[in-house]
């Protein structure tokens, strides 16, 4: 199942993070969950670091996701 987030993503050695726009990924967001999303034509992976709002889903909204590359 597919859910939509709004991805930012922090690559190794960087200290900002890149805006990569509302995408899908391949699990529910949550801290600690591995993800997969499509990014200017590259499939991107890494950890969800951070989220926001944390209760998105009673709330109804599109969660912010900070997603680390190791």
């Amino acid at each position: 199942m597919a859910y939509l987030a709004k991805i930012y993503l922090q690559r190794p050695g960087d200290d900002g993070a890149l805006w990569c726009g509302t995408r899908k990924i391949n699990a529910l967001p949550a801290r600690h969950v591995e993800v997969a999303f499509k990014h200017k034509g590259k499939v991107e992976t890494g950890h969800i670091a951070l989220i926001g709002p944390e209760r998105w889903d009673q709330e109804g909204r599109t969660p912010a996701i900070l997603v680390v590359q190791d």
